[in-house]
């Protein structure tokens, strides 16, 4: 007999019964929790991994201690630190004449590569990110959000007019900046020279009563890699006191990630046992049509292939009509949500979420079946000869 001829009799098979809509609504279900399972985790562990590898405040370590004492050029001379920068140059929020707000850091003048434009330089420059957002107050920062994205490019060569303390000072935008390499989740975070945040910290500071830098103040350490970040710390530890200046809570993380697998994995047993009851309640509703079909001269062999070729057929359909689903979902609710409500988390589709979905719901869908024919110790072409003629 020919694949054609297997295909069309399993097609008509499946066409025919309406134990297959039950199977095949419990698949769609299963597949699509199982792809936004896998979908959240790789949301999640995305933006943590993206997190503390594209933004610099990760990969800070903060140094308390005696200002005057601090050894910088030790400090810079441990393996796996890029720069060590002092309170006073670090970093500032500032309001610009149009009662915007751009979170400034002071970086080494060749550290952040630009996409377009020119580097930075002592002059009163700085470079902005691609995804540009021009900030309300820092408490507002989430209104309004939308309206108040633009394309970084467009501000190259533009002059922003920095209100502090009453100064007036003009800064130019002369090169754009990958967000998630340094700034990722920040959209109005620039970068300028070490030696203009270290003037803008002094305009701020002066003629302010109360307002100054401390001989106790702190040294910030920015490391290569946010995993090199513990050892460094430990090295530094043993001359000063260090902390960080965001934490990545590894146990909570690992919980939540393994969570979400737990939830996977029990989505997949909850998906076995119910196809496997299923499949044995099939086969007592299946005796009649097999019965048809030996009494039209087809083998115990031919019904075989055709009763696992009906299990694909199920788990192909029911796959497609999930895909389409969460196309819908996707585009016209989370893509959506990626592009007009932006927090800094990117919701993604788990491509492998996708094939490990179908592959897994594929072969459950065909152990289940199996294991179920030889329930009782039962061979399927035993289970088949039971069918008299």
């Amino acid at each position: 007999m020919r694949g054609k001829s297997y295909l069309f009799l399993a097609f008509k098979s499946f066409f025919h019964k309406k134990i297959n809509i039950i199977n095949a609504f419990l698949l769609i279900i299963c597949t699509l929790l199982i792809i936004f399972s896998c979908s959240f985790f790789k949301t999640f562990y995305t933006f943590l991994s993206n997190s503390s590898t594209g933004n610099l405040s990760y990969r800070t370590l903060r140094v308390s201690s005696d200002y005057s004492v601090i050894d910088k050029k030790w400090l810079e001379e441990i393996d796996g630190v890029s720069y060590v920068i002092s309170e006073d140059e670090y970093r500032l929020t500032v309001k610009t004449n149009n009662d915007e707000y751009i979170n400034l850091y002071g970086v080494p003048n060749d550290f952040i590569k630009v996409n377009k434009g020119e580097l930075l330089t002592d002059d009163e420059v700085i470079i902005c990110p691609e995804t540009f957002y021009l900030g309300l107050e820092p408490e507002n920062y989430n209104k309004e959000f939308v309206s108040k994205l633009h394309d970084g490019s467009n501000y190259l060569g533009e002059i922003f007019t920095f209100i502090i303390n009453e100064h007036e000072l003009d800064y130019t935008v002369v090169g754009i900046f990958d967000n998630d390499k340094y700034t990722y989740g920040e959209y109005n975070t620039c970068f300028t020279s070490i030696t203009n945040m270290h003037k803008l910290i002094e305009t701020e500071l002066e003629n302010c009563e109360g307002c100054y830098i401390s001989e106790d103040s702190n040294v910030y350490v920015i490391v290569d890699h946010v995993n090199d970040k513990d050892e460094i710390a430990k090295k530094i530890g043993s001359k000063y006191s260090v902390d960080e200046i965001i934490q990545i809570n590894t146990p909570t993380i690992t919980f939540i990630l393994s969570t979400f697998l737990a939830v996977t994995a029990i989505i997949l047993i909850f998906v076995f046992i119910i196809l496997f009851i299923l499949t044995k309640k099939f086969m007592t509703y299946n005796k009649e049509s097999n019965l048809i079909y030996k009494a039209m001269g087809y083998s115990n062999k031919v019904l075989v292939r055709v009763n696992y070729l009906e299990n694909l057929i199920l788990v192909v359909f029911s796959f497609i009509i999930s895909m389409i689903i969460v196309i819908i979902i996707y585009f016209i609710l989370l893509n959506k949500y990626n592009a007009d409500i932006k927090t800094g988390i990117n919701i993604y589709i788990s491509y492998l979420s996708i094939f490990g979905s179908f592959t897994a719901c594929l072969l459950i869908s065909l152990l289940s079946t199996r294991f179920a024919l030889k329930d009782k110790k039962k061979s399927i072409i035993e289970e088949l000869d039971d069918c008299e003629i």
